[in-house]
C-alpha cells in the first residue's frame, strides 16, 4: 500500500463530513477560519526513517488537530497564505498551534486497545502504540478503522471547535489554561518571586502567550498582571533592552 492510496482513501472519509462543518482541505490539511481562530486538522505520514527504525509501514499517518489565533502568536510559526485573510500554520508544529485534546502535541489517539498486534514488529512495545493510525493493506478490514477514525475525528475535534468560539471561557481554558496547569505542575508558580535561572523557557513562552491572549480578548486587568510578570521575568534574567 502507499502512500497516494492511504491519501485517497483518507479523503474518502474526512472530506465528506470536514465540508458539511465547513472545512476546506490544503493538501493532507482541513482548515477552517473563524473569528479570527483558524482550525486545523491534519494527517501525516510516519516516512521512511521512522518505518525502518520501528517497523510500521511508512504509510503510517498520525491524526492531528489544533487550532492557532492570529495576533496570538510570539513564535511566528510559519504560514501558508491560503487567501488575502486566511494563513495556515504549521498544524505538526506542537508550539505554534493551541490543542483541543489532553496531548501536548495535538495527536487524536486510536481507541481500540493494543491495534497492532497482528504486524510483525521488531519491538513489541509499538503494538501497543495508540498515535499511530495504520489502514490494512485488505479491503474488508478497513471499514472497521475508517469508522473509528471518522468517531474520533468527530468525537475529538468537530464536536469542540464551535464551542470555543461561542465561550471565551472555553476558549481561555483550552489556551492559557492549559499553559498555566503544564507550569504549575512544573513547579512554576505565579505568586513566587522570580529568581535568575529558576524558571526557565517555558514559563516566559507562557507569560508572553498570557500578555498576547489577554490584549486581544481582555479583560485590560489580566493583561497588565502579565504584562508586570513578563517585564519582572525579563529584568530577572537579564533580558530587558
Amino acid at each position: 500500500m502507499d502512500n497516494k492510496y492511504v491519501i485517497s482513501r483518507l479523503n474518502d472519509v474526512l472530506e465528506p463530513i470536514m465540508k458539511a462543518h465547513g472545512f476546506k482541505r490544503k493538501g493532507r490539511i482541513y482548515y477552517k477560519e473563524k473569528n479570527d481562530i483558524v482550525f486545523l486538522l491534519g494527517t501525516q505520514g510516519v516516512g521512511n526513517y521512522f518505518a525502518q527504525v520501528t517497523g510500521f509501514p511508512s504509510c503510517t499517518f498520525r491524526l492531528m488537530e489544533g487550532f492557532w489565533i492570529q495576533n496570538v502568536d510570539y513564535w511566528n510559526a510559519r504560514v501558508n497564505l491560503c487567501s488575502p485573510n486566511i494563513q495556515l500554520p504549521d498544524v505538526f508544529s506542537m508550539n505554534a498551534v493551541f490543542h483541543f485534546n489532553d496531548k501536548s502535541d495535538g495527536c487524536i489517539l486510536r481507541k481500540v486497545q493494543s491495534p497492532y498486534q497482528y504486524l510483525n514488529l521488531n519491538n513489541p512495545v509499538e503494538m501497543e502504540r495508540m498515535d499511530l493510525w495504520l489502514i490494512p493493506d485488505k479491503d474488508e478490514e478497513q471499514g472497521p478503522v475508517l469508522d473509528e477514525l471518522r468517531e474520533q475525528v468527530t468525537d475529538c475535534f468537530l464536536s469542540k471547535y464551535e464551542m470555543i468560539v461561542n465561550n471565551s471561557r472555553k476558549l481561555e481554558e483550552c489556551t492559557i489554561g492549559k499553559l498555566r496547569q503544564y507550569n504549575i505542575e512544573r513547579g512554576y508558580d505565579e505568586n513566587k518571586p522570580f529568581v535568575h535561572g529558576s524558571y526557565l523557557g517555558n514559563y516566559r513562552h507562557y507569560l508572553n502567550y498570557a500578555v498576547l491572549f489577554y490584549k486581544k480578548y481582555g479583560p485590560v486587568e489580566l493583561y497588565n498582571k502579565y504584562y508586570t510578570l513578563l517585564s519582572e521575568w525579563r529584568e530577572v534574567s537579564g533580558l530587558n533592552e
